[in-house]
């Protein structure tokens, strides 16, 4: 591909990889480099890039690869349990809960800011490995089979931490659902 070529497809592509970049560092920088590295390997790769999917899923998933790399080396801390946020159940196997009032459609909740951003608040709250599920599949819009091969998991663990980050997220939220907290 001559000079042209690549500043061509770096001009389509560049706003909408740093888009996703920022949706998985959360800081402007960090993104910008972010989707520096992502092209420096697309372009090292590109000789191999056989058109198998489009040119736009191909840099995609460099985008993404290049961003939670950067998580994993940034963010190589412990990571809390999620076992204090699971849900909890009695000896029937019954979920433990308080009886809830009554719930305003989930729309309500997204369509309000200040609740949108308790949710992205709660969601930072989850262990590393729980939210870059949780945001591939929900967020990003990945199917099972791409976050597996994305994160290196099999597509059952994919699905287990999935619902577990369900679970906690639920669990974080529901006093504010409940009206217990403002």
């Amino acid at each position: 591909m001559n000079e042209f070529d690549c500043e061509k497809l770096a001009r389509e592509h560049t706003g909408w990889m740093l888009g996703v970049a920022l949706r998985l560092v959360k800081e402007r920088s960090v993104a910008e480099d972010v989707v520096q590295e992502a092209w420096v390997a697309a372009f090292r790769a590109l000789p191999s890039f056989r058109g198998e999917s489009k040119i736009k899923t191909w840099l995609y998933r460099i985008t993404v690869n290049a961003a939670l790399n950067h998580l994993r080396t940034t963010q190589r801390r412990a990571e809390v349990p999620i076992d204090d946020l699971a849900p909890q159940f009695d000896d029937q196997g019954c979920r433990i809960e308080a009886p809830w009032p009554q719930l305003n459609p989930v729309e309500t909740y997204l369509e309000n800011e200040r609740l949108r951003g308790l949710l992205i608040s709660k969601l930072a709250e989850l262990p590393q490995s729980y939210r870059e599920v949780f945001r591939l599949r929900l967020v990003e819009g990945l199917d099972t089979r791409e976050v597996a091969e994305l994160l290196n998991l099999s597509e059952a663990n994919v699905k287990v931490r999935l619902h577990r980050a369900r679970a906690a997220l639920k669990t974080l939220l529901e006093p504010m659902l409940r009206g217990d907290e403002q």
